[in-house]
């Protein structure tokens, strides 16, 4: 059985694992942490294991998979009791059913068993004569899915975050642009709106007057309803505390990195919080290669969202994240006058890169969308 460890440790990981390769890892690739396997954890009606004999292998069916063998000669195999495969996380095994009789025809025939959902084949050593029997394919991304619930209330979507979210000088709020995505998709009726509690110059981590960390409470102080949570956050600890970071090379200096570690440790534990009070989904937008600077820093910090998104999401709690860069890259009509935020048409960009999200993995979509559960 996998542990299931706290986002706050799975996050901090993450961040080790970046630090260690002096700031340059930007990869969105897994991590293996606490034991968890990259290739997925097997779900149920996993793969069978494979037992190999002196003369080839034959794969013994799982609680889901089918036998698949070979044989020489055209003389019919049968396995033994099943050898004990080593699953896909933290170490633990998993043992096939018993073999069953299939006979090979005349040389190298082969037939692939059907892989159980998430499942990965493990190996063992054992098995009687045949050659080169292959079980089921291996599950990806960690965890089997499951149908997220449908959207009974627009209040049920929350966004926190900073100016990139709610800054009327610059661009209409981001939850309005959102929201009118989603009524000319057919998600919400004319009127309906999420709820936002976004305020321009907050900080994740790094004092301030304005914290995101604080919007959290209030959102469940107002209605604990909540099945998604939308945000950005984490530009203002360098813009506003720590300008140094937008110059080149910054994702190398330590006062930098630690800007960004503390910022990791205030998300983990809100990602804690979310999931303790039943949130479904996080989508966590970051922000695109701003013409002021900080390029570096923030893809440094980029690549431990897009880590720790890997590793922190389960069957109950899924986390997207949407990288502005590439939507931003080659459009400097999309930034206002400052140099910093999106002006009205980057910010109705990263509303509909957000509200896709939404629609392909059915995030607070209504029940006649059908993808949800009611």
């Amino acid at each position: 059985m996998v542990r299931k460890l706290s986002a706050l440790v799975l996050l901090t990981s993450a961040l080790s694992a970046c630090g260690s390769d002096a700031g340059n890892n930007t990869s969105a690739g897994p991590l293996n942490v606490g034991g968890a396997f990259t290739g997925g954890v097997p779900g149920a009606g996993g793969t069978a294991p494979v037992a190999t004999g002196t003369a080839g292998t034959v794969a013994s069916p799982g609680s889901g998979g089918a036998v698949s063998m070979t044989g020489s000669g055209g003389v019919p195999v049968s396995s033994g009791t099943g050898g004990s495969g080593i699953s896909a996380a933290g170490g633990a095994t998993m043992t096939g059913a018993g073999g069953t009789t299939s006979p090979a025809s005349g040389g190298a025939t082969e037939s692939t068993g059907g892989a159980g959902v998430g499942g990965t084949s493990g190996a063992s050593a054992g098995g009687a004569a045949g050659s080169a029997g292959m079980g089921g394919g291996g599950g990806t991304g960690g965890m089997a899915a499951e149908k997220p619930a449908c959207l009974k209330n627009s209040s049920e979507v929350v966004f926190l975050g900073d100016s990139y979210v709610n800054y009327d000088v610059a661009h209409p709020a981001l939850q309005l642009l959102v929201a009118q995505d989603a009524v000319k998709d057919g998600a919400l009726m004319s009127g309906q709106a999420y709820r936002s509690y976004a305020v321009a110059g907050a900080t994740m981590a790094a004092a301030s007057l304005n914290m995101i960390p604080p919007q959290w409470p209030q959102a469940k102080a107002a209605s604990a309803d909540i099945t998604t949570v939308i945000m950005d956050g984490g530009g203002n600890d360098v813009l506003i505390n720590n300008p140094q970071c937008k110059a080149a090379g910054s994702e190398n200096d330590a006062t930098c990195k630690m800007v960004v570690a503390n910022t990791v440790m205030a998300v983990g534990n809100l990602i804690d919080d979310f999931q303790k009070t039943g949130v479904g989904d996080l989508i966590y937008f970051f922000y695109p290669h701003a013409p002021v600077g900080g390029a570096d820093i923030s893809d440094y910090a980029l690549g431990i969202l897009q880590n720790s998104a890997k590793v922190l999401s389960t069957p109950t709690f899924r986390m997207y994240v949407v990288d502005l860069v590439p939507l931003f890259d080659n459009h400097p009509e999309y930034y206002y006058i400052d140099g910093i935020h999106a002006n009205a048409t980057g910010e109705q960009v990263i509303a509909d890169a957000i509200y896709q999200v939404m629609k392909d993995h059915c995030i607070a979509q209504p029940a006649s969308k059908g993808c949800c559960m009611p």
